[in-house]
């Protein structure tokens, strides 16, 4: 991403002539990852040089790497493609990262349950009353937070709304040294059991709130009129509520901050904070409550409901709100119209062509000969519809030419032999008139 702060790496490059090619990557924190490529041979054209060797094992586009320093070993008129500098290269980086996860995986620390609350005006009054409910979060050790990948350094804890939905994810985020990760509340709870089992990193959810659908570079908020541009002393921003409504009549909600960025809101607020136990033994260790858009008395009232879940005491879902995808195709759950018919399509899928695996047909012996028979039919049945097409074709033509001939059309000459029908003897009908 655009400002993305990359990790300086060293380096170190050997090509001795009888010796295997070797790259050997490092960082600052000790980690290290190296490749071996083939045995060095002289060169039988030209002869490679330091040059070439920083331009082609520099090459990191597209990684979150930059070399900042090199030690390179190089014997003189040794010879090799440029490939081989390119796949040595690729084989240290991916032994560099497997370090670093390595290392993220063992010193991951189990983190004390929590639930902070996002800072925001409308409950920064509420702020002592939650505060001794929030002393086991170490701020000490937390270097920041953010939410956008440009705002990404090292050592800083990715933000909820940076949230992850996949295991790569967090494999590159640990290994850019965040050492906390958030994740999507879209996820189903079988598949954040999932990644908290292969995360390197601790992970948490937001546990209430209304999710943010979309940010804008344009100002909803300017569809009122012109302003001042003074956003940050905008009226409009402090005044009623505003919302979208779609062609649903669902109302959503719509703000605007101090850099003139239009948010946008889901009109049904989360709640999953009844499943925090659930979340608990999928693995989730840090829960937040995202009091963006709520009242002080509401945002207090979610923070002890989250906290009663944390205790291991019965919480209710909220009447009015959605879980999410969370418990999506859990065992005794309800389908919705689209799971079922989704269901019933792949059931005739499956009874053509053979079990499917994850979409894509299995080329079983059965299914082959009936997709073998199908095309054989198609392709029979296309042949027929073209050849009576090309008949009905020329026999269209061959009649316009007789008729032609004959100096008549076809519904005069049906005229001409319905009024002269009787007048002339059988043998003489084929006779000229």
């Amino acid at each position: 991403a655009a400002g993305m702060q990359a990790v300086a790496l060293r380096a170190s490059v050997t090509a001795i002539k009888g010796q295997p090619l070797m790259v050997v990557v490092s960082d600052d924190r000790g980690n290290h990852g190296q490749a071996e490529g083939d045995a060095v041979e002289a060169a039988r054209s030209i002869a490679i040089t330091e040059d070439d060797v920083i331009e082609h094992v520099g090459r990191l586009g597209g990684t979150p790497y930059r070399i900042v320093e090199w030690d390179i070993q190089l014997d003189e008129g040794v010879g090799m493609g440029f490939s081989a500098l390119h796949k040595c290269r690729a084989a240290a980086i991916d032994a560099y990262e497997e370090a670093v996860l390595d290392l993220a995986t063992h010193e991951r620390r189990e983190r004390g349950l929590a639930c902070p609350v996002l800072d925001t005006s409308r409950v920064k009054s509420a702020a002592d009353k939650m505060a001794a409910f929030v002393t086991r979060i170490n701020f000490n050790e937390t270097t920041g937070v953010v939410q956008t990948l440009g705002e990404f350094e090292p050592g800083k804890a990715i933000g909820p709304k940076l949230y992850a939905t996949n295991p790569d994810a967090l494999r590159v985020w640990a290994a850019l040294g965040a050492d906390f990760a958030w994740l999507s509340p879209e996820l189903t709870l079988a598949q954040v059991k999932q990644l908290c089992d292969a995360s390197p990193l601790p992970l948490g959810m937001v546990v209430h709130g209304r999710q943010e659908l979309m940010v804008s570079d344009h100002c909803f908020l300017m569809a009122e009129g012109p302003c001042d541009g003074k956003c940050a002393k905008c009226k409009r921003r402090k005044g009623a509520p505003r919302f979208y409504k779609d062609r649903k009549g669902y109302l959503f909600p719509v703000t605007a901050d101090i850099y003139g960025r239009g948010h946008l809101y889901n009109a049904v607020k989360l709640d999953i904070s009844h499943a925090i136990g659930d979340l608990r033994r999928a693995g989730v260790t840090g829960y937040a409550v995202d009091t963006t858009l709520l009242e002080e008395a509401e945002g207090e009232e979610q923070f002890y409901r989250a906290r009663r879940a944390l205790q291991g005491k019965p919480v209710e879902k909220e009447e009015g709100c959605t879980a999410g995808n969370l418990f999506r195709n859990r065992t005794g759950a309800k389908k919705t119209v689209r799971e079922k018919e989704a269901e019933r399509r792949a059931a005739k899928r499956e009874e053509r062509w053979g079990k499917t695996f994850d979409g894509n047909r299995v080329d079983s012996s059965a299914s082959i000969k009936a997709g073998k028979e199908a095309r054989e039919e198609y392709e029979l049945q296309e042949a027929r519809s073209a050849a009576r097409a090309q008949r009905k074709e020329k026999g269209g033509l061959a009649g316009a030419k007789n008729r032609a001939s004959r100096g008549d059309s076809g519904t005069k000459r049906k005229v001409v032999r319905k009024e002269n029908r009787g007048k002339f003897p059988p043998n003489n009908r084929g006779a000229k008139r």
